[in-house]
């Protein structure tokens, strides 16, 4: 049965008011903030448990609520929206939430943050993608606008070039999720039954020339 739409708005909605509340600690996602995180998560190189990302909207910290009606209510929205950026992205398509500045301008900086925070909950099964030097552009239109612990950006860029990506940003970032998620979906595909895995590289026999150039047996060299 498809989600129905009206309750996807009243989710964000209800999820807009808590996460934006005036008493809310300042370490709390915002909204553009937590859909990227959930983003990241969604399209990641591995399956996250939500008891290990649950706690990152919070900062760590234990979250507050008024009643357990509305610790209910935000619980469920959260969820409901990870599970409706899955059901995008299993149709290829992706809206982000980004904040919009007094211009109407698009002001993708927050989302790119909470998406690098998820990348960072699995480093090192991202940096095969982050690290390619053939795929890594796939992520420039989120690294664009990410920050470092330091507040440097992840991508040294001329700043006329990151303000003329900021006009297409939302189309931008949504297609570049898009991409990352069908990246991962191709590598994690599992090989067909019965394939035979094929040496890329010439096997070294123990006694042969070490191919370092050194003139010694392998096994005395690099084999060693």
């Amino acid at each position: 049965m498809e989600h129905d739409p009206t309750l996807r708005d009243a989710d964000l909605d209800l999820l807009a008011a808590y996460l934006h509340g005036p008493d809310r600690p300042d370490e709390l996602m915002m909204l553009s903030e937590l859909d990227g995180f959930l983003a990241a998560i969604a399209i990641g190189p591995e399956p996250i448990d939500p008891k290990d990302w649950m706690p990152f909207i919070w900062d760590t910290e234990e979250p507050q609520f008024d009643d357990e009606a509305q610790s209910t209510a935000v619980f469920r929205a959260i969820a409901s929206h990870f599970n409706d950026s899955i059901r995008a992205l299993e149709a290829g398509v992706f809206e982000p939430i980004l904040d919009i500045d007094t211009d109407e301008a698009p002001l993708p900086e927050g989302w790119a943050v909470g998406f690098m925070t998820g990348v960072g909950l699995r480093l090192p099964a991202w940096t095969r993608l982050l690290q390619s030097e053939e795929d890594e552009v796939l992520a420039y239109p989120i690294l664009a606008f990410g920050y470092d612990e330091e507040g440097k950006p992840l991508l040294e860029i001329p700043k006329k070039d990151r303000e003329f990506l900021r006009t297409d940003a939302p189309e931008l970032i949504a297609q570049a999720v898009v991409d990352i998620a069908d990246y991962w979906r191709q590598r994690n595909k599992p090989p067909p039954a019965g394939a035979i895995p094929v040496r890329t590289t010439p096997k070294i026999g123990r006694n042969d020339p070490c191919p370092c150039g050194s003139g010694r047996k392998y096994k005395k060299c690099c084999g060693a």
